[in-house]
């Protein structure tokens, strides 16, 4: 029965194989178009029956430990046969589970325990199982589905021909495992393990995932065996028949010499083992990054297809070309997205962007700019769009080049530019080798944590903002320099998309003068905030963010003049100055910020103070004032004027100064209350012309009860002195200080 079937969809489905590709159509692309190669992918493949079965049936109420696959392919038909048998642990007490299947695909019969139990097809491809009894929570049990068909075109399960031979692949990110096998079509739930027995004409070779245990042939027929022993989700399991040649390399990887094996066409052998010692050299340089290769103990290779791009199935990344970035975007994916899985597509950058990204880190220099610069362009050609995707019903939307591939990258690139190379990497590692996540699923929150937990940033605003909102920003700067070097730059912000009103961002400016230059990075917590630097030389160029650290659209920076400088969104302070010189030279000052709402900036701005004499002068200067502020010192000469500076194009303040008159009496010591009331009493000491002054209390015998020595730096003090534990009586108190300062007189307490 099986070979008249098969027979009549040769008559009816060779209109289904398609044409060769020709060597140029995927040889010559840059590292940016692998992301545009795989969104048309899966636009082309998944088509329409991609998107009518998006999302998943399967029940919750089920854990998948292991699957067992027996399948007879021919990679001429559209057409499968065989038998899946999961072992799975009930999460809760239940008579069904339910499993993802393409309702194309026909049941013949479900077993458990040997015995056939019943089963109902569920609109929107689901099947559901009865057990006829109920399993309690936390059984562990088994069924297996027999089952055959012609899977969808345009599903997860192809086939084509190069150079006239047959080809037949798999395809089933994200949606497309359920279109040829009964599983779980979900990436949450990964089995612990899995075992293909693949059947297929034995003119061809199959590949799969994991280790090939054993290969027969008999009437005709190849059986192939491959045991897989990590964790993986169904999208990642695989299969691909062709008249494959097999090419065998290894490399030493933590002491251990993990076996390379790719699955070629004939004709295009030779350049994939020209090409074979970079993936070698490839997965050295990831593993010194990120840590050793994932899946050591089994293989690494690929297996090469007809469909644009490539997919990192699960140790067997299938790839149309041996291009240098393909190889490395799909080795990066062995770390992101099949160790450490995206639990929801939802969160599909933590596969793309890193693996995008990943490849980036590997290319020169200047690659690395060109790439920066050519995602850039992409990214921001469209004001809005979120890495985060919101609808995971539309393949094309999970797999957009420009936020899942492209802007995902620029957030991996920010991440690292805000945390530093060493703490980034650190992070990364920390992240991959969570318990909680490797060789598992991780969301978005989890990556977070991981890095915050590494560098003790809190990175809530960066992820709320880059991954969860829309746009990005582009920037607007003023800058001036003034006759000291003191450097002022405005930094303003404008945001593409109203999700996102501002990107707090760490912004490096380039500064450049004739024959210098350096780079200062200013944190940007707010818009038009400014910020000031004093330089040892002349500034002639400024350039916002030349290394393109942060993704943004268009940077200006323009050299103004003060009233341009000061206008804004900042109110600057006003002061008011109160001044006076005591007979003994000290001068007083009293600095009064009036306009309480000044924008903190000003606590940035110094306020110079001119004190000038006949023929000398000296400056003050105050800064981060907030809200007053008194002085005291001695100039060495004879004040006749104070005045604020206001020769500075980075100080356009508004200042009072007001001179009060130094009072008539130096040195003037008044004593209160007298009698003393209570434990203390009082020294006032008006205009001192001496630094220090002491205090001395005697009784009437003339022997010395108590001292108290303090500073009088030309300042007025009120001086406490403690009397506690003195007996009620005449004392005398003595005040000396210097030559000038001598005071005597009785104190009765």
């Amino acid at each position: 029965m099986m070979k008249t079937f098969i027979f009549l969809l040769l008559l009816s489905g060779l209109h289904s194989m398609l044409p060769a590709q020709t060597d140029s159509s995927v040889r010559n692309f840059r590292t940016e178009d692998i992301s545009k190669m795989e969104m048309a992918r899966y636009r082309d493949v998944t088509g329409p029956a991609g998107a009518q079965g998006a999302g998943s049936l399967a029940s919750a109420n089920f854990d998948v430990k292991y699957y067992r696959c027996v399948w007879e392919v021919d990679p001429g038909i559209r057409y499968i046969r065989g038998n899946v048998t999961t072992y799975f642990t009930t999460a809760a007490a239940t008579d069904t589970i339910v499993f993802d299947l393409n309702n194309n695909m026909v049941v013949d019969s479900i077993k458990r325990n040997g015995q056939t139990i019943g089963f109902a097809v569920l609109p929107g491809h689901g099947l559901k199982i009865n057990f006829g009894t109920q399993l309690p929570a936390n059984k562990f049990d088994s069924v297996t589905v027999f089952y055959q068909g012609v899977p969808v075109i345009g599903g997860g399960f192809g086939i084509g021909a190069h150079s006239g031979v047959p080809l037949l692949w798999t395809l089933s990110e994200p949606y497309g495992s359920k279109d040829w096998w009964p599983c779980k079509n979900d990436p949450a739930d990964k089995a612990d393990s899995v075992d293909i027995i693949l059947s297929n004409p034995s003119a061809y070779q199959a590949a799969s995932i994991g280790v090939l245990l054993s290969e027969s042939v008999s009437g005709g027929i190849k059986k192939s065996f491959w045991k897989h022993r990590y964790p993986v989700s169904s999208y990642l399991v695989a299969i691909a028949v062709s008249n494959y040649v097999i090419s065998r390399d290894s490399v030493l990887v933590s002491g251990i010499q993990v076996p390379i094996i790719d699955y070629t066409y004939p004709e295009h052998q030779a350049v994939f083992d020209i090409q074979r010692p970079f993936t070698k050299s490839s997965m050295d340089l990831m593993g010194s990054r990120f840590g050793p290769y994932p899946f050591h103990k089994e293989k690494y290779g690929h297996t090469q297809w007809n469909v644009g791009g490539g997919m990192e199935h699960q140790t067997n990344s299938f790839i149309n070309w041996p291009h240098a970035s393909l190889i490395r975007h799909e080795l990066a994916h062995q770390w992101f997205g099949d160790m450490v899985t995206c639990e929801s597509w939802q969160d599909i950058w933590l596969n793309e962007g890193f693996a995008t990204y990943s490849d980036f880190l590997h290319n020169d220099s200047a690659e690395f700019r060109n790439n920066l610069f050519n995602i850039t362009n992409d990214i921001i050609s469209v004001p809005g769009g979120s890495v985060f995707v919101y609808d995971t019903s539309s393949p094309n939307r999970i797999f957009d080049n420009r936020l899942t591939y492209h802007k995902g990258a620029y957030l991996a690139h920010m991440l690292r530019w805000k945390l530093g190379d060493s703490m980034f990497y650190r992070g990364m590692r920390t992240y991959l080798n969570d318990p909680l996540l490797k060789y598992g699923t991780a969301r978005t929150a989890d990556l977070q944590r991981n890095l915050e937990q590494v560098s003790g940033k809190n990175l809530t605003s960066f992820f709320q903002k880059w991954c969860l909102g829309e746009g990005y920003p582009s920037y607007q700067a003023s800058w001036s320099q003034d006759a000291g070097n003191r450097f002022h730059i405005k930094i303003g912000q404008t945001s593409s998309h109203p999700s996102v009103a501002f990107f707090d961002m760490p912004v490096p400016i380039y500064i450049r003068g004739v024959g210098r230059d350096t780079v200062i990075v200013f944190d940007h917590l707010e818009n038009n905030q400014s910020f000031l630097s004093t330089l040892d030389f002349a500034v002639d160029t400024v350039i916002i963010d030349p290394d393109r650290w942060i993704l943004a659209g268009s940077k200006s920076a323009v050299k103004t003049g003060c009233a341009a400088l000061v206008v804004g969104n900042h109110l600057l302070p006003v002061y008011e100055v109160e001044w006076t010189q005591s007979a003994n030279g000290w001068v007083h000052l009293h600095v009064v910020q009036t306009n309480m709402g000044a924008s903190p900036v000003a606590e940035n701005i110094p306020f110079r103070i001119l004190i000038k004499g006949v023929s000398k002068d000296t400056t003050i200067e105050i800064k981060n004032l907030r809200y007053a502020v008194r002085t005291w010192f001695s100039p060495g000469f004879e004040v006749k004027e104070v005045t604020g500076s206001g020769a500075s194009c980075l100080m356009p303040l508004t200042y009072k100064i007001v001179a009060i008159p130094a009072p008539d009496l130096v040195n003037d010591v008044t004593v209160f209350p007298t009698p003393v009331v209570g434990d203390r009493f009082y020294v006032s000491l008006r205009a001192p012309a001496e630094k220090t002054a002491v205090l001395r209390l005697y009784n009437v015998h003339g022997q010395l009860l108590r001292s108290r020595t303090v500073d009088t730096p030309g300042r007025d003090e009120l001086i406490p002195f403690n009397v506690s534990g003195l007996p009620r009586g005449v004392y005398i108190l003595n005040v000396r200080g210097g030559k000038s300062l001598r005071y005597t007189r009785k104190i009765v307490i």
